[in-house]
């Protein structure tokens, strides 16, 4: 029998709980053994009728998802509650998140409320941060934008990029507390800096509109494209109307042809019109190298012309874009190459 089995399995036989939680560790992790998820339920099962409360936690988890029993809500809920009452912090978290959802129980935001309030008492950042936002929206609790300030400045102090994103938009707006664009952007860029496509987004409508930063609209650009990259909505609209209004028109090709191609590919998401436009301000620009004008038409036109759909006047209004920028494509080639 593999190292670690054999003394556990005799120990858990014989009703020894912290033997039965070792086994239940092993085989819902795989460490020097096949992982076998079914055997850990068991393991996991017999230590939480001894009321331990970590296997309760394991259990309660192992029911969510599914692995070695049938998934049920209800069970999950069932051993998670035991647990959390034995003051389980992730158990605890975790019953908010059911209440607050209405998994396996009726959507109870006032009970997901005394959970998370509950796992916040011990520190929980995630925990500290839900409860904020409920303050925030008065779910399960009156709203009350001093309390949801202190729990998200709980968080945020911890590191948790959500609520770092959510303090510095409560800081923006003045909400629990007074406006202060300098602390908002000081938020939004650690939670940016973490990759919170959300707060990326924000600091770049800071950097836009010069609030609590020098106004910058290359800075901003660099904020919306690390979030449109990850497919923010929001910033990918942003982008477009910054590149429709000419407002920035020095860029990296590659990152603007990346966006370009992605925006077309998501064409629920944004209108392909605008991007169209949005393309034609770009190529057309003086600043804009020979590589990059032939790299953003050919992109535009490989990907526009088999997905672009749209009234009659539309695709002319594509086709006049597409012309005039293999005009002004060949115009700044034949320019380069006098200047040679």
């Amino acid at each position: 029998m593999l190292r670690g089995i054999g003394p556990n399995y005799k120990a858990a036989k014989q009703g020894n709980v912290e033997a039965q939680l070792a086994l239940g560790k092993i085989f819902a992790s795989g460490q020097g053994i096949n992982l076998d998820y079914e055997i850990a339920a068991q393991w996991f099962a017999q230590a939480a009728e001894q009321r331990n409360t970590e296997a309760m936690y394991n259990l309660g988890r192992m029911y969510y998802w599914g692995q070695g029993v049938n998934q049920s809500y209800e069970n999950a809920v069932k051993w998670l509650k035991r647990a959390a009452e034995q003051g389980e912090v992730r158990a605890q978290c975790n019953l908010g998140f059911m209440y607050y959802n209405g998994q396996g129980v009726n959507q109870d935001y006032e009970t997901a409320a005394i959970w998370y309030s509950e796992a916040a008492e011990q520190g929980n950042a995630g925990a500290q941060r839900i409860l904020g936002n409920m303050y925030r929206n008065g779910l399960g609790v009156n709203q009350d934008y001093e309390i949801a300030a202190q729990w998200l400045t709980k968080a945020a102090e911890q590191g948790n990029a959500g609520a770092q994103n959510n303090l510095g938009n409560m800081y923006r707006n003045g909400l629990g507390g007074n406006q202060d664009y300098e602390i908002a952007a000081q938020w939004l860029t650690k939670a940016a800096e973490q990759g919170n496509a959300g707060a990326q987004n924000n600091l770049g409508n800071m950097y836009r509109k010069g609030l609590g930063v020098n106004q910058d609209y290359e800075t901003a650009v660099k904020w919306y494209e690390k979030a449109a990259e990850q497919g923010n909505v929001k910033a990918q609209n942003n982008l477009n109307q910054i590149y429709e209004n000419g407002l920035v028109m020095k860029h990296n090709s590659e990152i603007v042809v990346e966006w370009l191609t992605e925006a077309v590919k998501k064409a629920s998401m944004i209108s392909l019109l605008d991007v169209f436009r949005a393309a034609h301000r770009i190529v057309m620009a003086d600043s804009f190298i020979v590589e990059a004008t032939k790299l953003a038409v050919d992109a535009l036109v490989k990907e526009a012309t088999h997905r672009f759909s749209g009234s009659f006047d539309s695709t002319l209004e594509f086709f006049n874009i597409k012309w005039q920028a293999d005009e002004r494509s060949n115009a700044i080639i034949g320019e380069t190459e006098q200047e040679l």
